[in-house]
Order: C-alpha cells, then structure tokens, then sequence
C-alpha cells in the first residue's frame, strides 16, 4: 500500500512540474538561428561577428545545433553526410552561448542527403522510449537547453500523425523535466507534408515554439494559393501571408509569440507587396503581429547583407521591441 501512495504521489509531483513548465511564457520578438553540419567557418565567424556597434550576441535570442540525426532503433548520433563534427566543436558553440546568456538547443533532424522519413518513423514511432531516452541524455550531456525537432517527410504522411503526437508528448515531459524547452520545425501547409501546420493543434502545452519553415516563401503580400492534386488547400486561402500563418497558430491554441515566421539569410529580398521586399519590410509586418523570427541559416548570412551593421541594427531593434 505504501509503494503504491509513494508511486501515485510521484507521477502527481512530475504531473504539476511538467505543468508548471508548460505554461512559461515566451516573449515576442524572438530571434532564432541554426547551425548547420556544414560551412562551419562561417558558423564560427557569425557567431563572433561585430557589425558596427553590434554583435550577434545583441539580437539572436536562442540557436540550434542541427548536428545530430536518428538511427533506426532509436539512437542520437552525429550526421555524417557533411563536415565532420565532433565534441570540441559543439563546446565551442555551446560555451559561447552559455558566455552570452543565449540558449542553445539539440537539433535532430533525418536528412541524409535527402529527407527520410522512413528513419524518421523507425526512431519516433517503433522506437519512441528510447529515442526519448537518448535525446534527453545527449542533450544532458552537451549542457544544451533544450531540443529541436526537425524530422521531415516529403509527401502524405497523415497516417503517422498519431505516433508523432505521442512522440511530441512523451519527450516534451522528459525534458521540462529536466526544465528545458521543446520547439518544433514544420512545413507552413495544413495539407500535405509531415509535420505540417494540421498537426500544430496536437502539441498544445507541449511544444513552447513552432517554427513555420516557409522562408522565401512567406511574405505579407502573398497572394498565392496552395494548389494539391488539383483541390486548393484550406478553400484557397492566402496561406504564406505572415498574418494567415500566425492566425491559424493562434486557431490552434498557441500564442502569436509562439509561432515563429522563417525567414531566408540565403537572400534579402523576398517577395513582392505589402510593405515592401527588404529585410526591414519584413521585420515590420512580422513585429506587427507580435511574434518573431526564425533564420535559416546563420553561416548563410556572412555572405550578404545580412552581415551588414545596418541590419544588425535592425534585429536588435525586432528584438528589443515591447
């Protein structure tokens, strides 16, 4: 009887923990960046980068490590696929961004030259105990603040969606746990593609960010349809609209801050309408709507103007706004 009050008690105290983590609050603006497995060079020198007055330290507010990827039973390994990776270079980000107060996550992400779902699937869904097992201890042993999900599928993938959501579930618990954060990456279509904005309404109070990875493709001024196999998505909706993205977030029962809209460092002008196609156009329509921004990638912006002090300027201004 006294194993069984102590058992009931326990789950009851992870119970309120796991919930107390799930209702932190994120502040708007956020400024999100990746480190991919290649143009490391790059990685290092952004992450050093002083643009007149500014650093980088002064706008990104929390980056991925996208340097791991799933085996097929469940394990957390380094990707092989591009430049060679190893502890000393995840210490050296990490440590910087522990010297600069700025989270750094785990990102685990199943591409091998192409997406594989398929991997995907085996570690999240045949292997979920354990895959949660190994992404929570890989991430304890790095020191890192939280985890990334990145595991993407070309095509229909609906019938995995259930799998997924128990996935999302059992490994946000284990981390908030540990009091750390999940985000999760997501194709910016409610109809095809996994996982995708349809499956956004599952991992409410378990997920704290959503980054829609439309990009280039997302801008205010939108005015394109998403058409599949002849039927428009969503009844033809404007769907890339920065608003339509954040007000189906907030339809699913996530707040604006927590929806983060990607944007392209591979280019600094994008779409056409709205405000306008410049870096600062963008910054303001998304600020508008009070969330923030997800860039792809960092090594990529050393090449443009996104390097440049007047762009710093202008994340540091997107960050600091109230």
């Amino acid at each position: 009887m006294k194993n069984t009050v102590a058992k009931k008690n326990f789950f009851i105290a992870i119970f309120i923990l796991s919930l107390a983590c799930l209702t932190s609050t994120v502040s708007a603006y956020e400024i999100m960046g990746w480190i991919p497995p290649y143009n490391l060079e790059n990685s290092k020198k952004i992450i050093a980068h002083q643009a007149g007055d500014i650093k980088t330290s002064d706008w990104l507010t929390r980056f991925g490590l996208q340097f791991w990827g799933p085996t097929k039973e469940g394990g957390v390994q380094f990707v092989t696929h591009e430049s060679p990776l190893n502890d000393e270079l995840v210490h050296l980000f990490v440590f910087w961004g522990k010297a600069n107060k700025i989270p750094v996550y785990l990102t685990i992400y199943n591409n091998n030259k192409e997406w594989d779902w398929a991997l995907a699937r085996s570690a999240f869904k045949d292997n979920r105990h354990t895959f949660v097992k190994n992404l929570v201890a890989t991430m304890e042993r790095y020191q890192l603040d939280g985890i990334d999900i990145d595991l993407e599928g070309n095509g229909d993938f609906d019938t995995d969606r259930e799998a997924f959501k128990k996935f999302i579930v059992e490994l946000s618990i284990a981390v908030k746990t540990k009091g750390k954060k999940i985000t999760v990456s997501s194709f910016h279509s409610p109809c095809t593609n996994a996982p995708h904005m349809g499956w956004w309404k599952d991992w409410v109070g378990y997920v704290d960010i959503i980054q829609s990875m439309g990009y280039a493709d997302l801008y205010e001024g939108s005015m394109e349809e998403f058409v599949l196999n002849g039927k428009a998505c969503e009844n033809g909706a404007h769907l890339f609209k920065y608003s339509w993205q954040t007000q189906y977030g907030v339809h699913s029962g996530f707040k604006n801050a927590k929806v983060l809209m990607g944007v392209p460092a591979s280019t600094t002008t994008w779409g056409s309408g709205g405000k306008g196609s410049s870096i600062q156009n963008h910054l303001d329509e998304i600020a508008e709507l009070k969330t923030g921004i997800a860039i792809w990638d960092l090594p990529g912006m050393m090449d443009n103007q996104w390097s440049s002090s007047e762009t710093f300027k202008m994340l540091k201004t997107f960050k600091e706004k109230e």
